[in-house]
């Protein structure tokens, strides 16, 4: 493979990449669209805050219990949808007033008790088939990684005080979802005739979700620290978005130079 192979989308000029400082003066450059606000990201948290909600940028870094984030579907498709009531988040009126206190719309929560068990189960079967694939480690540790599991229970009997409340739990019984559709968009790209690992009808079901037509969340990269693990041909070639931060440590890598945000712009004048 040519050394320049795997740095191609950066140079596509009809797709190149953008150029942004933050607010807190770090340089980023993007491939791809996003649903990520860069000028959220403080990567001295990578490693130290607890971050609940799947939406929050710091599960968007290649490394850790969620290390398929990166393919978590972010769009709904025109046409029949059976995702509409998920993407792009849970909608407003999802939780709805009683009398009293704030209860999960039933029609939402009929949706979700008919789509989520089978995400669930098509995860499950693939951990069945593929073990090896969940044995991660870090840092000589064992790391879980395992996808979640739904309980159709979830959403029965819930009440809130509130309608943020409502929408608070209702986010992080998404984010399960979410979860798990971007594991099942990462192994249906990444398995070569994975449908044959699953029955039938769970294949048929996953094929009817169109995870590879969807846009997706992409990832953050911290180049010095995150190399080992891109593969930035592959995701473009997926349309999965990245982002790298461009630091003096970057810079002083001869592995970077071509990732060099001078360097990209000096290509781009030259092949106008």
């Amino acid at each position: 493979m040519d050394v320049f192979d795997p740095f191609l989308p950066i140079y596509d000029v009809n797709n190149g990449p953008r150029f942004k400082t933050t607010k807190d003066d770090r340089d980023w450059v993007s491939v791809g669209p996003s649903s990520l606000d860069l000028d959220l990201v403080d990567p001295s948290k990578r490693f130290s805050a607890s971050h609940f909600s799947i939406a929050s940028p710091y599960h968007a870094w290649p490394e850790g219990d969620i290390w398929w984030a990166g393919w978590i579907p972010t769009s709904r498709l025109e046409g029949h949808d059976i995702l509409a009531w998920l993407l792009p988040a849970a909608p407003d009126n999802a939780i709805l007033p009683t009398e009293q206190r704030y209860v999960v719309n039933e029609e939402w929560k009929g949706q979700a008790n008919a789509i989520a068990p089978r995400v669930s189960l098509a995860c499950s079967l693939v951990v069945k088939a593929v073990p090896s694939v969940f044995e991660r480690y870090l840092h000589g540790r064992k790391v879980p990684c395992l996808p979640s599991e739904y309980t159709e229970g979830s959403l029965e009997g819930e009440e809130f005080d509130s309608a943020t409340d409502g929408r608070a739990y209702l986010a992080t019984f998404a984010d399960e979802i979410l979860v798990n559709l971007g594991f099942l968009g990462w192994f249906m790209t990444c398995v070569p005739r994975w449908d044959k690992l699953l029955a039938p009808e769970v294949a048929a079901f996953v094929n009817e979700l169109r995870l590879p037509e969807r846009e997706k969340r992409g990832f953050l990269l911290d180049l010095p620290l995150d190399w080992p693990a891109m593969d930035l041909k592959f995701w473009y070639e997926n349309k999965v978005p990245f982002h790298y931060m461009w630091t003096e440590e970057a810079a002083a890598q001869p592995r970077f130079t071509q990732l060099n945000p001078s360097y990209i712009k000096h290509h781009r004048r030259l092949a106008r």
